[in-house]
């Protein structure tokens, strides 16, 4: 009798776990869908969003160490947004058993851009609208807090 109390025990405790997960993304989705309106905007990240803003090209100290390209780092370039209005998100790192992050607004963005590569280099210092799912910064190379997966850009006037 005693293993099946353990059975139903550990069922609720999973559930209620589940239970915790969906409700911090449901809430995250409400802030971020202008709920909290006295805040920046915000997203949650894996949500496809379009911005417009000027593309530019920055530098960084990669690999071995990440720290020094005269103490010999290779040196990295990496393109990137720059809005006009900050944005911030909500990452989902409750999947992770942890609480709700948020990323305080940010106007710059490293862009992660694998089509339309033979359009890059007209686009340098230009105002472009583009479509992409953002995702938390979390290896060495993403210099910004948001980095855009860009799934499509345009340049605008």
């Amino acid at each position: 009798m005693k293993i099946y109390k353990k059975l139903l025990l550990a069922a609720v405790d999973s559930s209620l776990n589940t239970m915790k997960k969906i409700l911090t993304v449901f809430i995250a989705c409400l802030l971020a869908s202008g709920a909290n309106a006295a805040s920046s905007d915000c997203v949650t990240d894996g949500q496809e969003i379009t911005l417009t803003g000027t593309m530019k090209v920055g530098q960084f100290a990669g690999p071995p160490n990440f720290e020094s390209v005269k103490d010999g780092d290779k040196l990295l370039t990496y393109w990137y947004l720059e809005t006009p209005k900050p944005l911030c998100a909500f990452t989902d790192s409750s999947l992770e058993g942890k609480a709700l992050e948020k990323i305080e607004p940010q106007s710059r963005f490293q862009l992660v851009i694998k089509q339309q590569l033979n359009k890059l280099n007209e686009m340098f210092n230009q105002n472009a609208s583009i479509t992409a799912v953002p995702f938390t910064a979390h290896t060495g190379y993403h210099q910004t807090p948001l980095v855009l997966e860009v799934k499509q850009f345009e340049k605008v006037d």
